[in-house]
């Protein structure tokens, strides 16, 4: 539901996002490959039990021509909160 409300929220601004339900799992599903692919996280916000925020977080590693000692930072895939919440 968070990541429908997501795409939802992002085609109000780039008018390209398709607002269906199948649209969203695919999304998710492709979050969670990313997420397993480059050591990320999925972090959850919770009430009461009850998700009400979610987002992806991935490491990359950047060109070769990069310091090694900095080469590697965090991306935040995505991130969006339960409007009531």
């Amino acid at each position: 539901a968070l990541i429908h409300a997501l795409n939802a929220y992002e085609n109000r601004l780039t008018g390209d996002r398709l607002e269906t339900r199948a649209a969203a799992e695919a999304s998710f599903a492709r979050l969670m490959d990313r997420i397993a692919a480059r050591h990320g996280r999925l972090v959850l916000a919770c009430d009461d039990g009850r998700i009400v925020g979610l987002m992806g977080f991935v490491v990359e590693e950047d060109q070769p021509f990069i310091r090694e000692d900095v080469r590697r930072y965090g991306v935040v895939t995505d991130l969006v909160v339960d409007e009531d919440a």
